[in-house]
């Protein structure tokens, strides 16, 4: 889908002057109730105290009742509790008290409050889509000694203009508005002027000017509900130039600060939008809980443009998640809850998501003529939808092979598209998809490069780690479409550097400097980096129609074709599952799955992989939660392919051409953090102690710094300066975020600032550290993404500098973990490289009798370096 955030047209909230209340209309019943209650009740009273307590309940229950009557002919009271309603998004409610004051003045044309009334119920009919009976109350202008209301008038009017294309003339109108709301001083009105003009605004300096200098007033003036208004805008302002990663702040400060002012469907639309963000990002299923928290606060409210735009999102949603049925009902929803004549642009954007989901499951017909219905409503200065509906219609050319028609409506949308980056790699995927279909591979691939360049400037213009690293992950089934191009066309090195790309692009670059990805050298370069480590690498690929593993050695690139993405996923959850949910040997239970995967993933390689080979596994999908080693070769006689060879894992090719010469300068020593205080939730690890004495025995006593116990802290980590260690271990609790991975923490001793130590908090403390082990649960990562991998602790501390990271893929084993540990640190004294000691000590708990891999497989060595120590 082609998710666009929903525009936000403003609010024009009421001046402060307007939203006073009166306290005698605040009486808290409740508490009258109780007293007399209290009062009555009271047998050491008096009898003539009893009467006067009974007295004075009576008076204030009649002075309650009175309230209560007033607040329906009481103007001020009438105006407030529309406002409130109005911006908790009670939309219906707060027509029904806006009729009713304007219904009450309606015949007092002289009256301020027919006035205040009469613009209240036209802004709630702007906002609920009811242009027309919008229209017919701003017929005519306030008188003009009613200063502020003047104002208000020509901001609502200028919202008209917008709608009837009259951008030019709105746009003098509201500069208007805010320079007579400055001049009396009417901040409020000010500020909304501002935001509607910065949110109407094309030019990015301009729009950005205006909306930073409504948040400035709304800051400093206190207008907590222009001020989320202005945050809205500008964070949508990013999302039109697909800069989410700049967007999601500006959003998430407008969610929280409406959650604390009850702005409930401000609230909403600030959730919609960030959840927006992170699906354009990869985060599908982030997104999916808040866009299902926010169709089900909209579905109470029933407002036709925010429930529609909800359904869409929703939708959207599903179908990322390869969810059609549910996202075509989201849709078909989202159409039924306008119309053409009161939206059209939302009808649009309704009818185009349902067109484009259509299209996606062969229901050509019926998408076709919900978009050209679309395309005959649709404002043609509109760029954005009309080049969505134009690639509808190029994806219904091509899916009936009509390619000529394709191939002209995906350049069109190219030329519609232009400066929108997610409009014009999606056009040009297409042109490339289109091209590939007719036999031109050399145009299909000048496009998809084209798209590649897009794309990648764009993640490169992203502002935060958290969200680059999901950016490439929704735009995975791009990459699988050209390496599939590329392999078609013999390309074979090409089709490596393109799936690489898309394998681990932020980390490559963090370490190796930008430009250092999609090298054209990276296939030579990484069979140099074969020879010098006497190694092997098998890099797979994974993709709905043809996957790969590409062997490479010092002398050969050979390509192996793979089942689908779906049956390998299959089989290594059916593995998974047998291997750690039940804890079972599979050498000593009939198991066809472990011999299964090793005749899929290994075997075809064995020419390239006599016994003792170093083998660098660059895994993809699925593959990242599997540790090889556990597969079950046949030959001589079933056993755990650990036994055969060396195993370590990288996130990349690219990632390993800068880590091959050896860290000069660092002495052997050890930073090491186990053995916590117990927190909530995360009892005593009974092995752990014995553990830390273990590792620290491996190292010299003079640089080796432990903290344990209560001082195993998140400040003691920082404060140790890390940099400084060859080596860092932590024995302790590890907790996996899988929404946000980079919120995965370590668990470590309490303390004023908290206990968890987090992944991203660990990529800002550098690191010099050959190797870096993490003693916990699940440590390597908690959440695929086609991106990056693993997203984890290995990709964190990486990122921080370390060199190599053994960590666990599942909840580990506290006893059999020490005794693991220990024998593994000895093998590294003694002098093997850290991938052969790590498998030596494997090799030690099987062959002592602990046979399951539940026990002794979990532990990983994640490297970056191509020759290990």
């Amino acid at each position: 889908m082609r998710p666009r955030v929903w525009r936000l047209e403003t609010h024009v909230a009421k001046s402060d002057a307007m939203i006073r209340r009166l306290s005698l209309h605040l009486l808290p019943r409740r508490l009258a109730r109780e007293w007399w209650r209290k009062a009555a009740q009271t047998d050491k009273l008096r009898l003539r105290k009893r009467a006067e307590a009974s007295w004075w309940a009576l008076a204030l229950l009649c002075l309650i009742a009175a309230a209560a009557c007033s607040r329906h002919t009481n103007p001020t009271v009438l105006f407030d509790s529309a406002t409130k309603l109005f911006r908790q998004g009670e939309y219906p409610a707060a027509q029904e008290k806006a009729v009713l004051g304007y219904s009450k003045f309606q015949d007092q044309p002289g009256s301020e409050w027919s006035w205040k009334f009469r613009l209240q119920l036209a802004e709630i009919y702007l906002w609920t889509g009811k242009t027309a009976e919008a229209d017919k109350l701003l017929a005519v202008a306030p008188p003009a000694q009613f200063r502020q209301l003047a104002i208000r008038y020509r901001i609502l009017q200028s919202w008209l203009l917008f709608r009837r294309k009259k951008n030019a003339e709105a746009e003098n109108e509201l500069q208007a508005a805010a320079g007579q709301a400055q001049a009396l001083g009417e901040w409020g009105l000010e500020a909304d002027a501002e935001i509607l003009l910065g949110s109407r605004l094309t030019t990015s300096d301009s729009s950005d000017a205006a909306l930073h200098k409504a948040l400035q007033i709304s800051a400093e003036r206190h207008l907590p509900f222009q001020e989320t208004e202005a945050l809205l805008n500008l964070g949508f302002k990013r999302y039109q130039r697909d800069f989410y990663g700049d967007a999601i702040p500006f959003f998430e400060r407008a969610a929280e600060l409406a959650k604390r002012m009850d702005f409930t469907e401000v609230r909403n639309m600030a959730t919609q939008n960030a959840a927006d963000c992170y699906r354009e990002m990869g985060d599908v299923d982030r997104a999916l809980t808040m866009h299902l928290e926010v169709a089900r606060a909209e579905e109470k409210s029933g407002v036709p443009t925010t429930l529609s735009n909800a359904y869409i999102d929703l939708g959207t949603s599903y179908l990322v998640k390869q969810d059609a049925k549910r996202g075509i009902e989201c849709f078909r929803k989202a159409l039924l809850s306008v119309k053409a004549s009161e939206t059209p642009a939302q009808f649009v954007s309704s009818a185009s998501s349902l067109a484009q989901a259509l299209e996606s499951t062969g229901a050509l017909d019926e998408a076709e003529r919900y978009n050209q219905q679309a395309f005959q409503i649709c404002d043609r200065q509109n760029k954005e939808q009309l080049a969505e509906l134009t690639l509808n219609r190029a994806a219904i050319a091509e899916d009936r092979m009509r390619y000529e028609e394709a191939i002209s409506a995906y350049g069109e949308a190219t030329d519609i598209g232009n400066g929108i980056p997610s409009l014009l790699w999606e056009a040009n995927a297409g042109l490339g998809s289109v091209y590939a279909k007719t036999g031109n591979l050399p145009a299909a691939s000048a496009h998809f490069e084209q798209a590649l360049r897009v794309i990648e400037q764009n993640r490169a213009d992203q502002l935060k780690r958290d969200y680059e690293i999901t950016f490439l992950s929704t735009l995975i089934r791009f990459y699988q479409k050209y390496v599939s191009v590329l392999m078609s066309q013999g390309q074979v090195e090409r089709a490596i550097e393109v799936a690489d790309s898309s394998r681990a692009s932020v980390l490559t670059e963090s370490i190796n400097g930008p430009g250092a990805v999609r090298s054209k050298l990276l296939v030579a370069d990484v069979q140099r980096t074969a020879k010098r480590g006497n190694s092997v690498f098998l890099f797979y690929w994974l993709a709905p129609a043809r996957s790969y593993l590409w062997v490479l050695t010092p002398g050969v690139v050979k390509t192996i074709e793979l089942p689908d993405e779906r049956a390998i996923s299959q089989d290594v959850a059916s593995y998974l599952s047998l291997l750690v949910n039940e804890k079972r040997d599979p050498l000593a239970t009939a198991n066809a799955v472990g011999s299964r995967l090793y005749r899929t993933l290994i075997e075809p390689a064995e020419a390239w992989l006599p016994p003792g080979t170093r083998v660098v596994i660059v895994p993809d999908g699925a593959l990242h939660n599997l540790n090889f080693e556990m597969l079950l070769a046949d030959k001589p006689q079933p056993h755990y392919w650990i036994q055969d060879v060396v195993v370590s894992v990288a996130p990349s090719l690219s990632i390993l051409r800068g880590g091959i010469a050896a860290r000069a300068g660092l002495q052997q020593s050890l930073l090491l953090l186990g053995n916590p205080e117990p927190v909530p939730g995360y009892p005593r690890l009974p092995q752990a102690s014995l553990e830390v004495e273990d590792v620290k025995h491996h190292f010299p006593a003079a640089r080796t710094t432990v903290y344990q116990g209560a001082a195993a802290t998140v400040s003691r980590y920082r404060d140790a300066e890390p940099n400084r260690f060859s080596s860092i271990h932590f024995a302790a609790h590890g907790e996996a975020n899988q929404q946000s991975p980079l919120d995965s923490a370590i668990i470590l001793s309490p303390q004023a600032n908290g206990f968890r130590l987090y992944a991203r908090d660990v990529i800002d403390i550098p690191l010099n550290a050959d190797l870096v082990t993490i003693s916990a649960c699940r440590g390597a990562g908690t959440r695929l993404l086609s991106g990056e991998g693993l997203v984890g602790f290995a990709w964190a501390f990486f990122q921080a500098g370390a060199r190599n990271v053994v960590t666990s893929l599942w909840d580990v084993n506290d006893r059999t973990t020490a005794e693991l540990m220990d024998n593994f640190y000895g093998r590294v004294q003694a002098g093997e490289p850290y991938a052969n000691a790590l498998r030596d000590a494997k090799l030690a708990m099987l062959e002592s009798g602990n046979r399951k891999p539940y026990f002794w497989a979990p532990f990983q060595l994640y490297t970056r370096v191509a020759a290990q120590r």
